[in-house]
């Protein structure tokens, strides 16, 4: 969760040092993005109380009602909605959003949607076959699972419809875009595979990929990943092949070392049967 805050907070420039510190990553553990309303604690009212000199001054620069605001800071509002804090924002400084989780959650959701539509307008642009590839490449690369995330949904622009209440959805989405570096490795060497294959021939991957159980897409993955660290590899001996290797082979058009590589890489005997079946799946006519 905390390096998806680094990302939207720094807007896919380098991270920033100064977030990797323990407090932070503590705060980070603990935000819940899908709130929109906070409890109002006198920690908070001191903060916004501190932002001017009067009550007056505080609801003329926010568009917030002087009456709300007496009521707010007297403490006669228990919890504060999502959209008053965010009209608080641009006044508060960076160390105070990393204090304070209401400050940094709105602020966070508000680059989510920012970063959200610029990628949106990146993906309508794009050629349908490769807003394909680079979606279901991204949907490869999740750390923490895709539950949440339907892919046929994604394929067909649903996504266009997300209104910021699937903030899963929504972080997929910006994944496509800018990531972080880890997840977009991952992302590239899968990429990278679906480069070598034709429209067609994508089109027949991406059907039978979604036929797949979640655990069997999983682990083809792992497989797409394992070959492209080995594609390039020069083998000074002729490794063990099979039958469907060579069928996924050609079907593909990937080099079929590489693929015995990434085979073997499975050295539970179970994983690799599992394997082949996913693989038999994946060239049936």
């Amino acid at each position: 969760m905390y390096q998806t805050v680094e990302i939207m907070l720094s807007k896919g420039k380098k991270v920033q040092k100064t977030l990797e510190a323990q407090e932070k990553l503590a705060l980070f553990s603990q935000l819940d993005l899908s709130t929109s309303m906070y409890e109002n604690t006198l920690e908070l009212r001191n903060c916004i109380r501190s932002l001017c000199s009067n009550i007056s001054e505080l609801s003329r620069r926010t568009g917030i009602s002087r009456s709300n605001l007496s009521k707010l800071l007297n403490g006669k509002f228990k919890s504060i909605k999502g959209g008053t804090i965010f009209k608080i924002l641009p006044y508060v400084n960076k160390e105070t959003i990393l204090t304070f989780k209401p400050f940094l959650c709105e602020k966070i959701k508000s680059q989510i949607d920012g970063l959200f539509r610029e990628t949106f307008e990146y993906l309508h642009n794009m050629d349908s076959v490769e807003r394909k590839k680079l979606l279901l490449a991204t949907y490869s690369a999740q750390l923490e699972g895709t539950k949440g995330i339907n892919l046929l949904t994604v394929m067909n622009k649903d996504f266009q419809k997300a209104d910021g209440t699937n903030l899963l959805l929504i972080r997929f989405i910006c994944d496509a875009f800018e990531a972080h570096p880890y997840i977009e490795a991952r992302k590239n060497l899968v990429k990278n595979v679906f480069e070598r294959m034709s429209k067609d021939k994508f089109e027949k991957f991406l059907q039978r990929y979604m036929e797949l159980e979640e655990k069997d897409r999983k682990l083809l993955n792992k497989f797409l990943r394992n070959y492209a660290k080995y594609e390039n590899t020069r083998f000074s001996i002729a490794l063990q092949d099979s039958e469907v290797l060579k069928a996924f082979s050609v079907e593909y058009s990937l080099k079929p070392q590489a693929l015995c590589a990434a085979y073997w890489c499975e050295e539970d005997g179970r994983i690799r049967r599992k394997l082949n079946r996913i693989l038999k799946h994946m060239v049936e006519v």
